[in-house]
């Protein structure tokens, strides 16, 4: 199977070539993602902005009308105001037309909850326990 092209790059580049309305998103769910997790790693992975700590955390994808985050394992974080939708065994996703709409509170706690629940990337996995 061939390696995609942006796997690995930067997010910079990818959150300067979306729209206006996009690009506000984007911008400030970067931010605040990066802001809880100062140790988070961002990188393009399946066309979009992926964060990883100890393994994946959350994405941002874009939309025409909207921008959302993902977590990867976000049936298993706590959503008290019943912000997130999505009804699978594992992913949850906020969509949000413009930046003022993000929760920043609510949404630092889902990153740092995330984080919290460590869900294995391939190479995080395959690295030996201490």
């Amino acid at each position: 199977m061939e390696r995609r092209a942006d796997k690995g790059k930067p997010v910079g580049p990818w959150i300067g070539k979306l729209n206006p309305m996009q690009r506000a998103i984007a911008k400030k769910l970067h931010r605040l993602i990066l802001g809880a997790v100062p140790a988070m790693t961002s990188e393009l992975k399946w066309g979009m902005p992926c964060y990883s700590k100890d393994g994946m955390v959350c994405f941002i994808m874009a939309a025409k009308e909207h921008v959302s985050i993902g977590f990867y394992k976000g049936a298993k974080l706590k959503d008290p105001k019943e912000l997130f939708s999505g009804s699978g065994k594992a992913l949850r996703s906020l969509k949000f037309r413009s930046a003022g709409e993000i929760p920043v509170a609510d949404l630092r706690g889902f990153v740092k909850a995330a984080v919290a629940l460590k869900v294995p990337t391939k190479a995080a996995a395959a690295r030996p326990r201490r």
